[in-house]
């Protein structure tokens, strides 16, 4: 008998509708996972009208099928950044600065070697990962000072980080990521507060660089701030406005944010890659899904082909892991077990990739923020959430054809975004946007204990509905 825990599941990027995968050898990708309860190529039959004397069934008619299912996952960081693009039909904008060993050249004592130092600036925040050495080589850096192409780096304080030691080695997955700004001097990073705008000033330069796509310099992009003086001003923030010239980046006023104009502090300002809802090719947004039964003897692989992503689900419930779900919507389905290059399947044997293996995010310590319009819900100590979800629907449909087995193509839909948000009735003021159909906005942040985050954020959101709910003696009145 074969066992749930032996199955894995993989993917990577392929339109192809019909196996063997020509090409390659191609890199398959672990997909963390919790069940596939439904993912199948499923027939669609036709029960023949015949009439028999005998009341006998002519035939049970195989007339097509379709390839499509459910997987559910637990979210951490990175392990899914492919499928949300493929969600999105959209591409992140990635803080990748480096990579690979013809732009890592490297390392001695405190100092890592680029192919080109004018790229970064004395400040900057970088993240090292990915090294030949087998080390953890996840490290995160502060640049210190720069000499051609010799960065000089400490590990940034706060950080499980460890020094650079020059005995590190580059290979072609080895990057560079640029995560951040920390102050080298008084007043580098200042906020001034004007009513409901927060100007943040950065030293000249920081946002108009040679650097290009390593700093966030897009409406919409989000930042977290850190080791101010006043706590209240260490906010997660959602850029409004961007001065490339003055170098000034212009936030929504959070409740409790002061000026803060000479900042004493070294003071942080982190960001990183960004994608939004695109309209992407759906062809550069499908997989092939393999499902391996690895307890099988030979091993059963069963590929799924032309798989894209119709739904993404994400769910915050309290004191538990924080989970989501896909939906796909795909072509066709092989089957092999010619273990172990299956033929049938690929023409070349394609390689294991392991997931990113960051811890999973909980929803009771490893939330950054949970906002409501510019302030966190919880901020005034009331109206806090019960529960909250996230769903994004592709509206995908199959288009059928005379003379095709199963779909001659996935149709795109618009983008719908819905969810639910519920949370303990202390007072009127989510009614009052309720009944007053007033635009607000959402936004979900998952932090981990190392710091690494994922921003979920909904600029632009209407409620569809809800009212208080009174369920009945010795319980807590909600509004879902």
């Amino acid at each position: 008998m074969s066992d749930t825990n032996r199955v894995g599941l993989r993917f990577f990027r392929s339109s192809q509708r019909t196996a063997p995968i020509p090409g390659g050898p191609f890199n398959l990708n672990q997909l963390r996972y919790t069940g596939t309860p439904n993912l199948a190529f499923a027939p669609n039959t036709i029960t023949s009208n015949e009439i028999r004397p005998d009341r006998q069934i002519t035939d049970l008619i195989l007339v097509g099928a379709e390839a499509g299912g459910d997987t559910g996952i637990e979210l951490s960081f990175e392990a899914f950044d492919a499928l949300i693009e493929d969600a999105l039909f959209s591409t992140f904008a990635s803080t990748v600065q480096k990579l690979g060993t013809g732009e890592i050249t490297g390392f001695a004592a405190g100092v890592i070697s680029v192919d080109d130092g004018t790229d970064f600036i004395v400040g900057q925040i970088i993240r090292l990962q990915k090294l030949l050495t087998g080390d953890v080589g996840d490290g995160i850096f502060e640049i210190t000072g720069i000499a051609t192409n010799d960065l000089t780096v400490n590990p940034l304080a706060g950080t499980l980080t460890t020094a650079i030691v020059g005995t590190e080695t580059a290979d072609a997955d080895t990057r560079i990521n640029v995560t951040g700004f920390a102050a080298q001097a008084n007043g580098d990073i200042t906020f001034t507060v004007t009513g409901n705008d927060t100007v943040v000033q950065f030293p000249a330069g920081a946002l108009d660089n040679a650097l290009g796509n390593g700093i966030p310099t897009t409406i919409g992009a989000w930042f977290k701030f850190a080791d101010f003086a006043t706590v209240k001003n260490n906010v997660w923030a959602r850029a409004r406005e961007v001065d490339l010239t003055a170098d000034t980046i212009t936030l929504d006023t959070q409740t409790g944010m002061t000026t803060d104009a000479a900042a004493t502090e070294q003071v942080q300002a982190f960001y990183g890659s960004r994608v939004e809802n695109g309209a992407e090719s759906i062809g550069s947004h499908q997989n092939a899904v393999e499902r391996r039964f690895e307890d099988h003897s030979p091993v059963t692989r069963e590929l799924f082909l032309g798989m894209a992503l119709n739904n993404l689900n994400i769910t915050l419930a309290p004191q538990a892991i924080a989970v989501g779900s896909l939906t796909w919507f795909g072509f066709n389905s092989e089957v092999s077990d010619n273990s172990p290059s299956y033929p049938e399947l690929f023409e070349n044997l394609p390689v294991d990739i392991a997931a990113e293996q960051f811890d999973v995010y909980n929803t009771s310590r490893d939330i950054g923020r949970l906002g409501r319009g510019v302030d966190p819900i919880d901020a005034a100590g009331v109206n806090f959430v019960l529960e909250a979800t996230i769903e994004i629907n592709n509206n995908l449909r199959r288009q059928p054809a005379v003379g095709v087995f199963g779909a001659s193509g996935i149709g795109v839909g618009e983008l719908s975004v819905t969810g639910t948000l519920s949370t303990y009735f202390d007072n009127d003021e989510i009614l009052q946007i309720i009944l007053t159909n007033a635009e607000t906005s959402l936004d979900l942040i998952t932090q981990g204990a190392d710091g690494r985050s994922m921003v979920f954020d909904l600029p632009r959101i209407k409620f569809s509905g809800g009212a208080p709910d009174v369920p009945g003696k010795n319980a807590d009145v909600t509004i879902p």
